[in-house]
């Protein structure tokens, strides 16, 4: 996959978080809000030349090549929260997941200002 289709994979995970909080799936909407910024990160890495086979590879190199353009705490805390639903069967607050949500379209959007930062350096 492309940095951009990533991109997009980011958009509609958390667009369908979004849907999945509107119908009263909190739990499930964390775990896809989780997936958009991990995609995000993915795109980001690719643009940069870096991928890793694993998914803990991958959570590594975000937050060590992109702790300077992006909250990489945010990824952290996702993981965290969206084990907690899905190992621990927690249910988290609509308002928690609300607040997530804003965060995570704002992560999307940093992500593809730096992209196409990125992108405009590469070929200019």
């Amino acid at each position: 996959m492309t940095s951009a289709e990533w991109i997009e994979a980011a958009r509609v995970r958390r667009e369908a978080a979004t849907v999945l909080l509107e119908n009263d799936y909190p739990a499930d909407a964390l775990t896809r809000a989780y997936f958009a910024v991990f995609s995000s990160g993915k795109a980001l890495l690719l643009n940069r030349g870096l991928s890793s086979k694993t998914h803990r590879g991958t959570h590594t190199l975000i937050h060590k090549h992109l702790r300077e353009d992006v909250d990489t705490a945010l990824l952290r805390a996702l993981q965290e929260e969206r084990e907690d639903c899905d190992y621990r069967l927690l249910q988290p607050s609509s308002s928690k997941v609300k607040r997530r949500l804003q965060q995570v379209q704002s992560f999307i959007e940093v992500a593809e200002e730096v992209q196409n930062s990125d992108e405009n350096r590469s070929s200019g």
